[in-house]
């Protein structure tokens, strides 16, 4: 099975005149939309090895990339957390004088 047939909004395993009145299709066997289409979906995903092996790759990635942002998030809230403090201490003056090192660290570079 390709991936053409992966997302076609038709069974494999049936023909497309399959319960056809008048050029009606059959309401019972319309496999179009609902629940039934995402089932099918599925259905197909399960016997297409490649396409489960690209979302089983892309998912351990997404993983690994949340974990990695959470990982920055938490890292820097503790200058937040300080910056903050400095505000309500000193206001913005407070702020400036906590920053100050860093921003001339930042300026200064590595000094060659």
């Amino acid at each position: 099975m390709g991936f053409d047939v992966l997302f076609k909004h038709i069974r494999p395993d049936h023909d497309n005149d399959h319960n056809y009145y008048g050029g009606q299709r059959d309401a019972h066997h319309d496999h179009h939309g609902g629940l039934e289409q995402y089932l099918n979906f599925f259905k197909k995903l399960k016997n297409n090895k490649k396409l489960m092996m690209s979302l089983s790759v892309a998912a351990i990635v997404l993983v690994i990339f949340a974990i990695a942002v959470i990982a920055v998030i938490i890292m820097f809230i503790p200058p937040i957390v300080k910056w903050l403090e400095s505000i309500q201490i000193g206001g913005i003056s407070g702020l400036v004088k906590t920053a100050r090192p860093w921003l001339e660290l930042l300026w200064s570079g590595t000094g060659k």
